[in-house]
């Protein structure tokens, strides 16, 4: 939306098809969010496309989704969001990759960039307190971190030595980090290549 007739009745708008992107639309046709008053005024209101209009039959808005539930994501500044799924409300928690919330719902798991390092980071939701786990490992990546179903324990991949030379392998440690151990999965091949970076979900 980019301006408005003096009176307020008529909207510009990004419309498909018009000669320049824009063109006019009634304002009783439209469900705004914004204050009408509050966009610049313009008198480039052209009459065929008035006069088309006030025949038109108006479209109702799209009724809001309730997803329920809380959405964790990284927009596009590479900030951890947290978004209410009832009330829409948002929590941003700073800079991370890969966030997954825990099933209490109290802290963030992510990965975050320390150096030219990749390690765990636990975010507490309601203080946004950082806690980088310790591991058990000096200069080594940990990436793509899990929840336990219980919020107990987590998984993760690391580039330390693994016992079969792949360049990642599977590790379980307790919420904190503390007591990490390579994870051995019979009859899962788990040598990946150098370039792929693995996942892995707990439930």
């Amino acid at each position: 939306m980019r301006a408005r007739n003096e009176t307020g009745d008529w909207l510009q708008l990004q419309l498909t098809g018009a000669a320049d992107g824009w063109g006019w639309v009634a304002a009783r046709f439209v469900a705004v969010d914004v204050e009408i008053d509050s966009l610049p005024v313009s008198d480039a209101v052209n009459a065929n496309q008035i006069e088309a209009q006030e025949d038109a039959t108006p479209t109702p808005a799209a009724a809001p989704v309730t997803l329920g539930g809380v959405i964790v994501l990284t927009n596009a500044a590479g900030d951890i969001v947290l978004v209410d799924g009832e009330s829409g409300a948002v929590t941003t928690l700073g800079e991370g990759a890969q966030p997954v919330l825990s099933p209490d719902g109290r802290s963030v798991l992510t990965v975050q960039r320390f150096g030219s390092l990749r390690d765990l980071v636990r975010i507490d939701v309601a203080s946004g307190e950082r806690q980088r786990l310790d591991t058990g490992a000096e200069d080594v990546n940990n990436l793509s971190p899990a929840w336990s179903p219980d919020g107990s324990r987590i998984l993760f991949f690391s580039d330390r030595a693994a016992e079969d030379g792949s360049p990642w392998s599977l590790w379980i440690a307790d919420s904190d980090g503390g007591n990490a151990r390579q994870l051995a999965l019979d009859g899962v091949d788990l040598t990946y290549a150098e370039d792929v970076f693995p996942q892995v979900d707990w439930r």
